[in-house]
């Protein structure tokens, strides 16, 4: 069943030729001060000849279809989207929060509006501007939105904007 925000983003889709696709890449750790692991997809944007590809992580809560107790030590858990082999494991369950990103997931995951100046993003999102990890996230987030601006006119984008 899709929800009202589903059926949202991929009106907005439709309505601006923009095709979406999701390609399963890895389970793995995503962001750089992740603890734990989560699915980690490529995410491709195409509208005519532009397209703008990009690393999505998933929800750890949506990661793994299948999460895998091992029979011989070391005994720790562990999530993947392969079922194991017979024989390998004591036991697997499968995820029931399990899925892949829809397309609400990742149209409310972007960017969408210009992050300004280094000095503004930093002092917007609570960043010290003496840090690289800081510039480092800044200059990904503009990346981000010089594609959207790629993707989607002034007009398209402000219809993104209510996506939320």
């Amino acid at each position: 069943m899709k929800t009202d925000y589903e059926k949202q983003a991929i009106n907005f889709l439709k309505k601006t030729g923009v095709s979406l696709s999701v390609e399963y890449l890895k389970h793995d750790k995503h962001f750089v001060d992740d603890t734990e692991t989560r699915d980690i997809y490529t995410i491709t944007l195409k509208r005519g000849c532009r397209n703008f590809s990009f690393s999505f992580g998933q929800s750890n809560n949506a990661s793994g279809l299948y999460t895998v107790y091992p029979a011989h030590p070391p005994y720790k858990a562990y999530k993947t989207n392969k079922r194991p082999k017979y024989g390998t494991f004591a036991s697997f369950e499968e995820n029931e929060n399990y899925s892949i990103p829809s397309a609400y997931d990742v149209l409310a995951c972007l960017t969408k509006y210009d992050p300004g100046s280094f000095e503004n993003f930093c002092g917007d999102f609570g960043y010290d501007t003496d840090s690289r990890k800081a510039e480092k996230i800044y200059k990904d987030v503009l990346n981000e939105w010089h594609n959207v601006c790629m993707i989607w006119n002034e007009n398209e984008i402000k219809m993104l904007q209510e996506i939320e």
